[in-house]
């Protein structure tokens, strides 16, 4: 009698550890997807709950312990997540930080005109209108932070210089396009934009009710794009 004569003890008694192993393995890899999505959410919970409350407080009013509890966490539970407020904090600038700079460049692409950053930018204020937090978040990191001592620091001087450069580089391209006169200086315009929609975003947040954010800024831009354009 041959070996494959008998009868096959080897595979029969593989076959139900095999199954086994499979169903720990698949059961054990859903657990791990389904912590992974609690985390997750949690995670978004808590950036939400501190975005509110750092445009309300600003960062040195807001405690670490009153985000726990907003979000529904132990402290362990949030320290898990951000071992410190600072932690905390920048995750929330740069969260929103980066959801703005990819709205701002699917707006506007690689090279823009200055005509398409200014559409840009009334397009943005129009959105802001409804992100009242949002843009007081950013106004209270900006006056927390002019003291140079403060985590958000860094993240207001970029913005602030990013944006300038944003302007600059797009003038320069509309002068060498010829579309703008080769007089115009790139810097008091991005200077002159970035004041007027800060400054209409601060009496905003004062009474929003009143002030029309993106139709007043609108009709600035209208008559900067035709200055601009008379003057080449």
């Amino acid at each position: 009698m041959t070996v494959s004569d008998g009868p096959p003890t080897a595979s029969a008694s593989t076959t139900p550890a095999t199954t086994s192993t499979t169903a720990v393995t698949t059961g054990q890899a859903r657990r791990r997807k389904t912590g992974y999505a609690r985390g997750e959410a949690a995670r978004r919970r808590i950036l939400d709950v501190a975005w509110e409350a750092f445009a309300e407080r600003g960062f040195r009013g807001t405690s670490f312990n009153e985000i726990a509890k907003a979000a529904g966490l132990t402290m362990a539970g949030l320290i898990h997540h951000f071992p410190t407020k600072i932690d905390l904090f920048t995750a929330v600038l740069q969260a929103h930080e980066a959801e703005d700079r990819a709205r701002l460049h699917d707006m506007l692409g690689d090279e823009p005109s200055i005509f398409e950053v200014l559409d840009a930018f009334v397009a943005t204020a129009r959105i802001n209108t409804g992100r009242y937090s949002f843009v007081q978040l950013h106004h209270v990191i900006a006056a927390e932070s002019a003291r140079g001592d403060h985590p958000g620091t860094e993240h207001a001087h970029a913005h602030f210089a990013r944006t300038r450069e944003l302007v600059k580089q797009a003038v320069r391209r509309s002068i060498e396009a010829g579309d703008v006169s080769p007089r115009t200086r790139p810097e008091p315009i991005a200077l002159r934009v970035i004041a007027m929609i800060e400054g209409l975003e601060n009496q905003w947040l004062h009474d929003p009710d009143t002030i029309d954010l993106a139709g007043t800024f609108e009709v600035w831009v209208t008559e900067l794009k035709q200055q601009l354009r008379s003057s080449s």
